[in-house]
This record gives structure tokens, C-alpha cells and sequence, in this order.
């Protein structure tokens, strides 16, 4: 309990924390919460202003904004989440691998990372997603993709200036073999680093889902999406800027507490930070 009072006495984690639960859930709490079905269309009440029956207003079928973006937390969330996590396990085992044994293993695998980190992320992606189709598991995995070399290269590192301390030696002196060394003795040690890459690469991910949405090659129609509802919302800017502003807001919000997160985390496990002076 200690150690989380000490972590929660930074503002960043405070409104980190308290921005990224609020919007978690609101995603977790959507049917109860959400006034409308997501899908359903009115078309009496097409591009209606906030009022008391549509809080944030209508879109160009009559369908409720907020009940929209409520559910469009869930796609967003999950994309998210999942594609970073199997990034997260395929370039962890890639760097702990490169990092400890082999070093034309080390090579090989590092240069194709920076093959991979060579391309801009959106433009990666959307070559994945036209080889694979476009969808949200489509997205997942391209998403993915481009995650991997950020945590083989950072577990790759720390891995390398982890392999000589004396831990590691007496291990090897007792006989352990690389399997026990790298996953119960070091990978336990370079989780903190690992927790930090997940958050901000959880706010990146996103941002990419979003993106991918907006250009029509993530979430399909008529599922609600952030990043297509930006994208349609903005042919009605004009008319009913509602439309743009709260998606928008909601999504912008949601980056910053993650990124707030990270920071405090990063300060967290850093025993040089001033932040835990």
C-alpha cells in the first residue's frame, strides 16, 4: 500500500489514473449508460443539436453521439489493448533472445526491426491492411505489426546491460540454463521498463486505430468507431460541429491520461527522478 500512496503522490499519475478509469469505465458501463442502441437510425431526428434526449447531438442518420462514442471506447479500448499486448509478447521474446544467446540471431532480427521502424506507422500499417483486408482484426494485427520492434529493441537493451551483473553470474555458476536465467531471473527485472512502453504504446495504438478508422480501413461501418465518426463528422462541421468536437475531445482526452500514466511511471521506477524526492 505503500508503494501505491507513494506512486499516486504525483499529479500525473492522479489525473492519469483518474482519466483513463473514467473513460475504461464508461467503456465497461456501455449498455447501462448509453440512452440509444449505437446502430439505430432516426431519420426524423437527423444532425440534431444537444438537447435533453441527445446530449451531444445526432449524426447524419439520427443516431445518438454519445451512445456512439460510448461503445466506440469499447473498439477503441480492446484494438488497443490487444494489438500491444501481442506486440508486447512477440518482441519481448525477440529481444531476450537477440539481447542473451545468439548474436546472429541478434542481427539478423535487429536489422529487420529497423527495417520495420524504417516505414512511417499509418503508411505500414495500411500496406498490412491491404494485404490482409481491411477489419478490426485486420487493424489488430497491423497495429501489432508495427509495435514490435519498440519493445525488441528496448527488451534487447536492457537485456544487454543486464546479462553481466553478478545475478546473472551466479546463476550461470549454478548451473541454470538460459530458459530459467531469461525468464525467472531477468525478465522480472526489466518489467518496470516494459510497463512504461506498454502504456504509451496503449496511447500510440489507438491513435492508429483512429487513424486507420478515420481513412476507412479500421473499425467497418456501421460499428461505432472514434476515428470514423472524426471522419464522416467532418463532411458536417459547418452544420453541426458536435459532431467532430466530442469523438475528438473523448479521444484526446484518453491519449493524455495514458501519456500521463507513462510519465508517472517512468518517474516511478526512475530512483534518479525528482519527482519522488
Amino acid at each position: 500500500m505503500g508503494r501505491i500512496r507513494e506512486f499516486f503522490s504525483s499529479w500525473a499519475a492522479r489525473i492519469g489514473a483518474a482519466i483513463v478509469c473514467l473513460i475504461v469505465l464508461m467503456a465497461i458501463t456501455a449498455p447501462v449508460i448509453s440512452p440509444c442502441d449505437p446502430l439505430e437510425m432516426d431519420e426524423s431526428a437527423r444532425l440534431v443539436k444537444p438537447n435533453a434526449e441527445h446530449i451531444m447531438g445526432t449524426d447524419e442518420y439520427g443516431r445518438d453521439i454519445f451512445s456512439r462514442i460510448v461503445y466506440g471506447a469499447r473498439t477503441s479500448i480492446m484494438i488497443g489493448v490487444c494489438s500491444v499486448l501481442m506486440a508486447a509478447v512477440i518482441g519481448v521474446n525477440i529481444g531476450l533472445i537477440a539481447g542473451y544467446t545468439s548474436r546472429i540471431f541478434d542481427a539478423i532480427s535487429m536489422r529487420l526491426m529497423d527495417a520495420v521502424i524504417a516505414f512511417p506507422a499509418t503508411l505500414l500499417a495500411v500496406v498490412i491492411i491491404a494485404i490482409a483486408g481491411t477489419g478490426s482484426m485486420s487493424a489488430m494485427l497491423a497495429i501489432a505489426i508495427v509495435n514490435i520492434p519498440a519493445f525488441a529493441r528496448l527488451t534487447r537493451s536492457t537485456i544487454l546491460s543486464e546479462k553481466n551483473k553478478l545475478y546473472v553470474e551466479s546463476e550461470k555458476a549454478i548451473g541454470a540454463g538460459a530458459v530459467r536465467i531469461l525468464y525467472r531471473e531477468m525478465l522480472p527485472n526489466i518489467l518496470s521498463t516494459l510497463f512504461v512502453q506498454i502504456t504509451v504504446s496503449i496511447a500510440n495504438a489507438i491513435l492508429l486505430e483512429s487513424a486507420l478508422s478515420f481513412l476507412g480501413l479500421g473499425t467497418p461501418p456501421p460499428a461505432p468507431s472514434w476515428g470514423a465518426m472524426l471522419s464522416t463528422g467532418k463532411n458536417f462541421i459547418l452544420y453541426s460541429p458536435t459532431y467532430v468536437v466530442f469523438p475528438g475531445l473523448v479521444l484526446t482526452l484518453l491519449i493524455i491520461g495514458l501519456y500521463l500514466l507513462g510519465d508517472a511511471l517512468r518517474d516511478f521506477f526512475d530512483p534518479h527522478s525528482k519527482e519522488r524526492d
